[in-house]
């Protein structure tokens, strides 16, 4: 699903792309940001389809998994497509293989 993200760094809205883990389990922990979002395509190989833009609502408990921050994760990440970031990035291209 298309959302509208605001980081309150003073940039605006950018349109991100929220993706729901529906196993439960933790999607992105705070830190994530800039990451990779990876497509599981066979059981030996993913396609990276984006990169982590923010977690979405937080989840209770993060268990065993911690950061170096307030600990928050969330099973919503949301996340800019590939295919945005080198068509608005000047000289930016994906090097595959």
């Amino acid at each position: 699903m298309r959302v509208p993200f605001d980081d309150k760094t003073g940039n605006g809205k950018v349109m991100t792309i929220l993706a729901h883990r529906i196993d439960g389990k933790i999607g992105a922990i705070q830190g994530d940001s800039g990451g990779p979002v990876y497509k599981n395509v066979t059981s030996t190989r993913v396609n990276a389809v984006g990169m982590i833009q923010a977690v979405g609502w937080p989840l209770a408990s993060c268990g065993s998994i911690r950061d170096g921050g307030r600990n928050i994760c969330s099973n919503d990440v949301y996340f800019t497509a590939m295919s945005t970031i080198i068509r608005t990035i000047p000289g930016a291209s994906l090097v595959t293989g």
